[in-house]
């Protein structure tokens, strides 16, 4: 994500108290350091520019309304701020695992299926994580959709899924998820706050981030070689492709832990041309409508 100053919705650079962004919870600085930090930890895409919108309360609860609602908003300001990337480290206990009928159903108002299709029909990729439930034949809300890439995390050797993440057929990617470092508020006001400025956190919310970052990566990679969009199933099926082959001792399933180097490798060293070709559009599901 890339901002411009005075983003807050007060029209400054800086916000606090009602309508604010900021965090009271630590949850959201701790996945957003994952992605962009560059100072004693570096995220996965240094100095990456961060959009927050606040989707949960202080005691991390929220709606789908909540989070279709900040979909929009990404949406409608995708171009003043050029928001590339929506990631939400966000879910609820639900056990999905028909991904184009996850919950959410239309029609309403706003309904989260329907704003990630919206937000990728405009060429954003959407990360989500697929929450830490345990559940072998489903994931949450709304990281199932078809229109979201779903992540789910890896245990601390690198050899396993994380007992907690759930999984299906529908987890598209896995990322590490366990014992990770990153940034929190350092104040003691909030749940996740530390007096030193970092804490290791584990689950589904800490291996989604490192995902978006990636995204992030291979975004501005593929400006910078083709100067085109890399676009959310190219992005998909390259970090498919060239990752890390790790089977689920609970269900069997082989699935993709992400290597970044190998998926930024891939897009310079492999002739793109028919690939783009035959994969850039993609296709977008919709469910109802708004």
């Amino acid at each position: 994500w890339l901002w411009e100053d005075n983003c807050c919705p007060n029209n400054e650079d800086e916000q606090s108290g009602f309508g604010a962004a900021a965090d009271d919870r630590g949850h959201g600085t701790h996945v957003a350091g994952i992605i962009t930090s560059n100072s004693i930890f570096n995220g996965v895409a240094p100095q990456s520019k961060i959009v927050a919108v606040k989707v949960l309360d202080q005691d991390g609860n929220g709606s789908g309304f909540d989070l279709a609602k900040a979909i929009d908003w990404c949406t409608d300001n995708m171009d003043e701020y050029n928001i590339s990337i929506i990631s939400f480290s966000i879910g609820n206990n639900a056990e999905e695992n028909n991904e184009y009928n996850c919950q959410g159903r239309a029609p309403f108002t706003y309904d989260p299926q329907y704003e990630v299709g919206i937000a990728k029909s405009l060429g954003m990729v959407v990360v989500g994580s697929s929450g830490n439930s345990g559940f072998t034949d489903g994931i949450s809300s709304y990281a199932c959709s078809k229109n979201v890439i779903s992540v789910g995390a890896t245990n601390s050797n690198d050899d396993d899924l994380r007992s907690s993440s759930n999984r299906d057929e529908i987890l598209d990617l896995l990322a590490p998820g366990t014992d990770i470092r990153s940034a929190v508020p350092s104040n003691t006001q909030c749940t996740y706050c530390d007096s030193s400025g970092y804490l290791r956190l584990s689950g589904t919310s800490q291996a989604t981030p490192h995902v978006s970052g990636a995204a992030l990566l291979m975004y501005q990679y593929e400006k910078l070689l083709n100067n085109r969009n890399a676009s959310a199933v190219v992005i998909e099926s390259l970090l498919k492709r060239t990752g890390k082959l790790i089977a689920d001792s609970g269900t069997g399933l082989n699935l993709s832990r992400i290597d970044v180097l190998a998926a930024l490798d891939s897009q310079l060293t492999v002739n793109l041309t028919d690939y783009w070709a035959n994969n850039s559009q993609g296709k977008v599901d919709f469910v109802g409508s708004p």
